[in-house]
């Protein structure tokens, strides 16, 4: 048998054909979720006659009562008990005998794995292996990426490149098609450790230094897809140190905080109030549908060959005017400030100004200006501390007031008001005071900046594709054509 270190860190107990490459990746996440000492925890998957089903499920049981297991899988299954254990590696049928003896021996083989025994099985309610279950090679880790280099590894990664930000350049090194080709849609790179990580992730690995080595990335939809559908199994831990630079600003926001959280669990659950489908068509369409056009009005009026220069900005610009009309019914105006070269809302502005000089991912003289930074006399740290701070009440200060205005009922029934007045379906319990803040700010983050970067690509990459562009034209033509008061 294969002894369980050969495929480190994945706590899986069943593969088959259809969910391989999934939890290849997905495992690797999961080992990010504490476990209890005194349990074992294995995700396993129905692999039956229609082939090996997609969607796993996670199954705990006592470490006193492993001869529990077939029942176990069994009922996580809702199979009919009784159902055959096979070792994934040598796809022979175990006699019932010497199931507990053969799973010993994995476990024995998994004692450097604390909460998590790495049993490559597979449940089959007939007996025998789907075909494409009984093809399958080994499981293995997702392969690494590019070779890393000594002392930073792969972190040059997110630092060099043709874009500006980070994210974009980690993808121009590991997404692009050529990448891709040559080490598929899910990959392994090496980051170098950060004294946050290691407080945070410590005490979850029993091979610490093995599990904060490498990172797994992935465009694969169907890893995303997987990992949506089971987030119980995998929740979202927001303690990484890129990720609390975020919360500086957000602090414990829905975009910043840890799923199994009750502030998480509690706004999640007011926040589908004001995202559904009715609300898109009814409400929140035709805003976008006018600022869109506000957008191409102002673009219209330059001359063909005219080189627009900060594209991103107005892209910023259009998604917050939607957004924030949308979610809390005030109307920014910045794409007409914007033709009008005046400075943004001040909303915008300040939280503009707010994320440049985040002493977490600035430069310091960016912040206090050179002339501080290199005054010998000059506190250049207690500089950065004292403008965030200044800024971020600044901030504060205007959601507060659109908090009152809210409550007072002069900008009607919004999604803040929604997060101000109603009890979560999921809790019982109404949003706190002090969050109302984070969630804003969650919405300016996560509502409207990934919106015009995503359009920012779109547009750079139909200009380089004009053949996409004119399939796009057709395509919007034709079904402006078909909405009554539309333009075609």
């Amino acid at each position: 048998m294969v002894s369980a270190a050969t495929d480190k860190g994945l706590p899986m107990l069943a593969l088959g054909a259809a969910a391989a490459t999934a939890v290849a990746a997905a495992g690797i996440y999961a080992s990010r979720t504490p476990q209890e000492d005194n349990q074992y925890h294995f995700i396993v998957f129905l692999d039956g006659k229609s082939g090996c089903s997609r969607n796993g499920k996670l199954v705990s049981l006592p470490k006193d009562s492993l001869q529990q297991l077939e029942d176990a899988v069994c009922s996580s299954l809702g199979i009919t008990p009784g159902c055959s254990l096979f070792v994934y590696d040598t796809k022979e049928q175990l006699l019932q005998e010497t199931l507990q003896e053969q799973l010993q021996q994995h476990l024995s083989n998994s004692k450097g794995w604390r909460g998590c025994a790495l049993l490559p099985l597979i449940a089959a309610i007939s007996g025998q292996l789907s075909s494409d279950a009984a093809q399958l090679s080994p499981l293995k880790l997702p392969p690494s990426g590019p070779r890393p280099l000594p002392v930073v590894r792969n972190a040059l990664l997110a630092t060099t490149g043709p874009y500006e930000p980070p994210f974009y350049n980690f993808w121009h090194h590991l997404f692009t098609p050529d990448k891709v080709d040559r080490w598929g849609e899910t990959v392994r790179v090496q980051l170098p450790s950060n004294p946050v990580d290691r407080q945070a992730l410590r005490g979850h690995y029993d091979d610490f230094e093995a599990a904060i080595a490498a990172s797994v990335h992935t465009c694969d939809a169907d890893v995303l897809q997987e990992l949506l559908e089971r987030q119980e199994d995998f929740p979202k831990l927001w303690n990484r140190a890129n990720e609390r630079t975020f919360t500086r600003m957000a602090e414990n926001g829905i975009f910043t905080s840890d799923t199994p959280s009750s502030d998480w669990q509690t706004v999640h659950g007011l926040f589908p109030r004001g995202f559904n489908q009715l609300k898109i068509q009814t409400a929140y369409f035709p805003i976008i549908v006018k600022k869109t056009h506000n957008f191409v009005a102002e673009w219209s009026r330059y001359k063909p060959g005219h080189v627009v220069t900060g594209v991103n900005n107005w892209l910023a610009c259009l998604t917050a005017d939607a957004v924030i009309k949308a979610a809390c019914n005030v109307d920014m105006d910045n794409i007409a400030r914007r033709a009008r070269d005046e400075p943004a809302h001040p909303i915008l502005e300040t939280f503009r100004r707010l994320g440049a000089i985040n002493p977490a991912t600035a430069k310091p003289w960016q912040v206090v200006g050179l002339a501080n930074y290199l005054n010998p006399f000059y506190d250049t740290e207690a500089g950065q501390e004292r403008l965030y701070n200044q800024l971020k009440v600044q901030l504060q200060g205007m959601v507060e007031q659109l908090v009152e205005e809210t409550r007072r009922g002069e900008l009607g029934d919004t999604l803040l008001s929604s997060l101000i007045s109603e009890r979560s379906p999921a809790t019982g319990l109404y949003v706190r005071q002090s969050l109302l803040f984070s969630h804003f700010a969650t919405l300016l983050v996560a509502g409207h900046e990934t919106t015009a970067n995503t359009m920012g690509f779109l547009m750079y990459h139909l200009s380089q594709n004009p053949q996409w562009e004119q399939r796009l034209r057709a395509e919007i033509r034709v079904s402006a054509s078909q909405r009554p008061g539309q333009r075609p």
